[in-house]
């Protein structure tokens, strides 16, 4: 009976358990979100390479720089220029297809030009 009991009460108290992650992750998260609206340094992207050293993208003020961490050190490797980081932004964005047959044409059109160049 003492079993019974007590699996009741994990179904009845875990659900209540979820529910509270649950809110306390979108309440925390929106709360970091706001914090880090608005600030002068954004990384805005992170490569590792391993567990030790990674790349970034950082966007100071209007400039951009890829850098470098690793074992405790911290390097600016490049600057980007205008060019590049206008470039980078338009690889960036994820294309949206009406259906699945856009895609499949997009993505044969976009293959048959790296067999043709070989």
């Amino acid at each position: 009976m003492d079993i019974f009991i007590a699996i009741l009460q994990i179904f009845l108290v875990l659900p209540i358990i979820l529910i509270l992650i649950y809110i306390s992750i979108k309440v925390g998260g929106k709360k970091l979100e706001t914090l880090n609206k608005g600030r002068y340094i954004k990384i805005i992207e992170r490569v590792p390479l391993n567990k030790e050293n990674s790349i970034y993208l950082i966007k100071l003020g209007q400039e951009y720089y890829v850098a470098s961490s690793n074992n405790g050190s911290f390097e600016v490797i490049k600057e980007l220029s205008k060019d590049e980081v206008i470039k980078l932004e338009e690889n960036k964005e994820i294309p949206q297809y009406d259906n699945f047959k856009d895609f499949i044409s997009d993505l044969k059109s976009k293959f048959g030009k790296n067999e043709e160049k070989k």
